[in-house]
């Protein structure tokens, strides 16, 4: 496990975001990073708490950067009927790697909203090989586009 002087987030994590100010509850969520050389991308699965579809998960992909113990990444759900609803997450990750704390704020123009987010690395195949299927599932039931 590498921490902010020889970083990788590479793995498996499980975090929560809260909205502030609210009585909304706190969104548990689970992620797989991918990180090379500081470029971050990966995959989300959280429980539908907003999508007016009948997904009991959502699936999100994320894409972003990490330079020293800074983090910076924009998670971009998929296949939701608000399309282009993306939320920008930047943290601290902490000296040994394992946690990761932020902010996240929504990206919608007119649209003002954040609150905090904390992550933590975890080692679960179980759990990681769920995101995998999940990512899986949503590809093949997206396919190609197809053309008119």
């Amino acid at each position: 496990m590498n921490g902010p002087d020889g970083q990788n987030l590479s793995g498996f994590w499980t975090g929560v975001y809260d909205y502030p100010d609210t009585h909304e509850q706190p969104v548990p969520f689970n992620a797989v990073i991918r990180d090379e050389g500081g470029s971050i991308s990966g995959e989300i699965i959280e429980p539908n708490t907003f999508a007016k579809c009948n997904d009991r998960e959502l699936f999100a992909v994320l894409s972003g950067t990490r330079s020293g113990s800074d983090v910076h990444f924009v998670k971009s759900y998929e296949d939701l009927p608000e399309a282009g609803h993306c939320i920008a997450y930047r943290g601290t990750l902490n000296a040994d790697g394992t946690k990761l704390e932020g902010q996240w704020s929504t990206m919608e123009p007119g649209y003002s909203y954040s609150g905090p987010f904390v992550m933590n690395r975890k080692s679960g195949k179980k759990a990681e090989q769920k995101v995998k299927e999940k990512a899986g599932r949503e590809a093949a039931r997206t396919g190609p586009e197809e053309k008119s």
